[in-house]
């Protein structure tokens, strides 16, 4: 969600190591590899939150692609 922000600050000479990516590829590939995927289409899904459902719901949205309601996620204390 950065990578283009920071990339115009720092330039094009620079490498940027997304460690995110790499780290979900890795899971993957283990996932695969231990034949767990789920093949079934997801069919719902649930936002939990230790902070603010306003709050998780707007920075959410940009994470998740869509937008998210504050009435869809559900607080939870840890």
């Amino acid at each position: 969600m950065l990578a283009g922000a920071i990339r115009e600050a720092i330039g094009d000479e620079i490498r940027i190591v997304d460690s995110a990516a790499t780290t979900a590829r890795e899971v993957r590939e283990h996932i695969d590899a231990a034949g767990l995927r789920c093949r079934a289409a997801v069919s719902a899904v649930r936002f939990l939150a230790t902070d603010g459902a306003k709050r998780f719901a707007r920075v959410g949205s940009l994470f998740f692609g869509r937008p998210i309601s504050p009435a869809d996620v559900e607080r939870i204390d840890l």
